[in-house]
């Protein structure tokens, strides 16, 4: 069976509410919650290797995000 490709902008705009939730818990700051789901975006589209299964971006997702939040609070200090 063939992978189907994941339409990342499709799946970041349905998945953006409960990340944009997950962010927010992690990073506490109002202001840094759309720079740090930027980044998630950004990771998401240049993502190399293609997923191998589609049923998994949400938990995909779940990971970048609070990889992203880390990264963002390691910065900040």
């Amino acid at each position: 069976p063939r992978q189907r490709a994941v339409d990342w902008s499709r799946e970041l705009a349905i998945h953006d509410r409960w990340l944009r939730t997950i962010v927010a818990a992690r990073v506490r700051e109002r202001a840094a919650v759309d720079e740090v789901l930027q980044e998630v975006r950004l990771a998401a589209l240049a993502q190399r290797s293609p997923l191998a299964d589609a049923n998994r971006v949400a938990p995909w997702l779940y990971r970048l995000a609070v990889l992203q939040c880390l990264m963002y609070r390691r910065k900040a200090g």
